[in-house]
């Protein structure tokens, strides 16, 4: 087997462990949220009215700004990358040009 097909093969079981992983996290966090949202509810009531009201994003926009932050540190780092690489790689050998002789002028006479 190629090294590169045992990278992919290395890289796909890992993607759907992260399949697997997620879903499951999805599910607990469903789990914990029906949880914390029956204790907020009892805790509200003990919590005074004058506590500030934060303006805070909607979670989904805070995960938005996140990944597309992500998105762009990823991009960034991959160009770098291919700087690096490029730096490191073997320069193309140069074109030799060979310089036409200039015609000869014609003796004067």
């Amino acid at each position: 087997m190629a090294v590169l097909d045992q990278i992919t093969k290395a890289q796909e079981s890992t993607f759907d462990l992260l399949v697997d992983g997620n879903e499951n996290l999805v599910s607990w966090t469903r789990s914990a949220n029906e949880q914390a949202q029956q204790l907020q509810k009892r805790m509200t009531k003990r919590v005074s009215k004058r506590t500030p009201k934060l303006d805070v994003p909607a979670p989904a926009e805070i995960v938005d700004t996140y990944f597309d932050f992500a998105g762009r540190t990823l991009e960034l780092n991959r160009k770098f990358v291919g700087n690096v690489i490029d730096a490191w790689s073997p320069a193309a050998p140069a074109k030799k040009t060979t310089k036409k002789a200039a015609p000869k002028k014609a003796a004067r006479k």
